[in-house]
């Protein structure tokens, strides 16, 4: 989800814990909860999340403020969402760092991280649906997001699990954020059609 937070940008991932209607309920309940929030750094907003998501399965999340005025990426997450950042003028490629915990479920310890960005940038977040090493395949970051978010898709499912990428493009103006999302049952009747 993406919202204004205090003239930034708030762009939330989640994953439920687990599949079916317990792990959507979780999602559900945290873009809910996300967007009622009162302003707040973003690991007092997980914590409260937290707080309020306990009658829920959990979900692993990760989220970002984009600060556009100085150009500052602010993160915090918890769980096994993987957040990837590519430095459009070196072309480099780091992966950022998550908490491990699950949001509603037992005591979590969030941590806030920031870093500068330069116009023309990609950020990469996705789902353990998604496994491989993405920077073997340097082509497709230099795609329109739209195509990069479906290459992840595409080459990097394992086909035992819901799988989401979302890209943002950092420019001038509003992020430009695209997604992509597939569920074990899509890739698997995908395959199947691919038999015949």
């Amino acid at each position: 989800m993406v919202r204004d937070y205090g003239g930034k940008t708030l762009i939330v991932v989640a994953d439920g814990l687990g599949h079916g209607l317990r792990a959507f309920e979780a999602v559900d309940t945290l873009c809910s909860l996300i967007q009622a929030a009162p302003l707040m750094p973003l690991p007092d907003l997980l914590l409260w999340s937290h707080k309020q998501m306990r009658q829920t399965r959990g979900a692993a999340v990760a989220a970002l403020l984009l600060d556009r005025a100085a150009k500052i990426v602010t993160y915090s997450g918890i769980g096994n969402i993987a957040f990837w950042h590519i430095n459009a003028r070196i072309g480099a490629i780091s992966s950022k760092r998550m908490v491990s915990g699950i949001l509603g479920y037992r005591e979590i310890a969030p941590l806030q991280f920031s870093f500068p960005y330069l116009e023309g940038d990609r950020l990469l977040l996705h789902t353990d649906g998604v496994q491989g090493n993405l920077r073997a395949h340097l082509e497709i970051w230099h795609r329109p997001p739209e195509r990069t978010a479906l290459d992840v898709i595409e080459l990097f499912s394992t086909g035992q699990d819901d799988a989401l990428a979302l890209v943002v493009r950092l420019g001038r103006s509003d992020p430009q954020v695209l997604e992509q999302v597939c569920t074990a049952n899509q890739l698997n009747e995908k395959a199947d059609s691919n038999k015949t």
